[in-house]
């Protein structure tokens, strides 16, 4: 049983860590200029219109 405890607090613990550091971010960041690079742009989703309704009917 103290193999399974071992290994589950091992567990347990680089899962907190993975979450709490900021790897990824760090990640996210890199891998959003590398998308820029190649071209790809973020839209807003929310378009406005020329009356200046936030939505289109």
């Amino acid at each position: 049983m103290t193999k399974l405890r071992l290994a589950s607090l091992v567990a347990l613990s680089a899962f907190a860590f993975s979450m709490t550091s900021c790897v990824p971010l760090a990640v996210g960041a890199a891998a959003g200029y590398v998308a820029h690079d190649n071209g790809y742009r973020v839209q807003s989703p929310v378009k406005k219109t020329d009356d200046g309704d936030s939505y289109e009917d």
